[in-house]
Parts: C-alpha cells; structure tokens; sequence
C-alpha cells in the first residue's frame, strides 16, 4: 500500500470517528434536552410558586428564583446537579454556590429542593 492510500485510508477512519463523535454529542444533548423539558414540567406542577419560588429556563438549565437565594438544577444524561446559590457579601451582583447535590430522579429533586426551602426558612 501507498502512503498516498494509507493517508486516504487515514482520512475516511479520522472523518468516520468524527461523525460518529458528533452524532453522540447531539443525541447526548437530545437527551438532556428531553430530561430538561420533563423536570420543567413536573416542577410546574408541583407548584413551585406555592413556596416563593420562580422557574425560569435557560436552555437545559432551571432556576428557581426566591428573593434571598436561588437553585439552580443542571440535568444530564445520567443525573441532576442541584446548587444553591447566594448573593456574594462583597459583591451584589455575583452569586456563590454554596451547596451543590446530585439527584437521580425527580423524586430526589423534589427532596432536595424541599430540604433547601426549609433550611432556608428556618434561618
């Protein structure tokens, strides 16, 4: 075999991968997008405004925003990511994270999101 074929052959493998990469990606992010859409749902109909909580969506990613704090919940393929996060002291306009939790489900979701409204009422 040539080089001139080895690199061609080169080329379709490097060309085969990268198409196959890319299309993982987008179904990887259909998926987040899927599990971002079900949570949206299943939050509004728990009603989360009942506890002075405001959903909002930024592509995949929840907020819910209270006038002292907020939570913001990342879903992934796998899980979700819940952080609380607060005004900095020195800073107003710049939030710090000072709780992160990982949930399976929406079941678990839902608990860490009353676990942070309770924590924080009671302060």
């Amino acid at each position: 075999m040539s080089f001139k074929d080895e690199l061609d052959k080169r080329r379709k493998a490097n060309a085969e991968e990268h198409a196959k990469r890319e299309a993982d990606r987008k179904q990887s992010l259909a998926a987040i997008e899927a599990r971002a859409k079900e949570l949206e749902g299943h939050l509004s109909e728990q009603d989360v405004a009942s506890v002075a909580l405001q959903l909002e969506r930024n592509e995949a990613r929840i907020v819910l925003k209270h006038s002292k704090y907020q939570i913001v919940i990342d879903p992934n393929v796998n899980e979700y990511l819940i952080s609380m996060q607060v005004p900095a002291k020195k800073a107003p306009f710049n939030l710090m994270t000072v709780e992160s939790r990982r949930a399976a489900n929406l079941e678990q979701v839902d608990q860490h999101i009353l676990d942070i409204v309770q924590a924080q009422e009671e302060r």
